[in-house]
């Protein structure tokens, strides 16, 4: 759970900013922003996917990780995009944010799925939904803070920072078993069919 709420803490700070970036400093419409913002959510949907099955087949903490390491480049990337005043580095940022949660979302939620019993599950998850919402609430007021409404410099600084610690924070996600059933779709996937 903890690792889920600082996963939060970059990425939403993130998700915030790009839209405010690409209004104020990339004199983008509202309307242009929305089409350039597009890549995030692609990215979550093509790699959510990608996630789940990693979880199975290397184990959720290295799933977790990954997704965390490309969250750093990715955020890094964005602040490339800003500073140098490239627009193509701060959409693949975008995309690259959105690929990051999509990969590591879906390893974290097996972890602390399977960490808790068949009695439990329900309250647990419910827990963790609450603890990634306050990370995203805090995501926000971080990035805003951290830009004072107009430098984004340093705001990509501070989540860059705080993605290097979510990061270290999932090589302590906890992992468990999978069930056969787990197993068996996870091989499944991976193998090419044969007609």
């Amino acid at each position: 759970m903890v690792a889920d709420a600082l996963l939060q803490l970059p990425c939403i700070g993130g998700f915030f900013l790009a839209p405010i970036v690409l209004h104020t400093v990339f004199d983008r419409s509202v309307v242009a922003s929305a089409y350039l913002l597009i890549p995030m959510p692609l990215g979550m949907a093509v790699l959510a996917p990608v996630g789940g099955r990693l979880a199975v087949q290397i184990g959720e903490r290295r799933t977790a990780m990954l997704g965390a390491v490309v969250m750093i480049g990715a955020i890094a990337l964005q602040g490339v995009g800003y500073a140098t005043d490239t627009l193509p580095l701060l959409i693949l940022g975008f995309f690259g944010l959105g690929a990051s949660i999509g990969v590591n979302q879906p390893a974290v939620a097996s972890a602390a799925a399977g960490a808790l019993d068949a009695t439990t599950t329900g309250v647990g998850m419910a827990v963790m939904r609450m603890t990634s919402q306050l990370g995203a609430a805090a995501g926000v007021s971080v990035a805003v803070a951290a830009s004072g409404g107009e430098r984004f410099g340093p705001a990509y600084v501070v989540l860059t920072v705080l993605a290097v610690v979510a990061t270290v924070a999932t090589g302590a996600v906890i992992e468990h078993d999978p069930e056969p059933m787990d197993i068996a779709l996870g091989l499944a996937q991976s193998v090419p069919a044969f007609d």
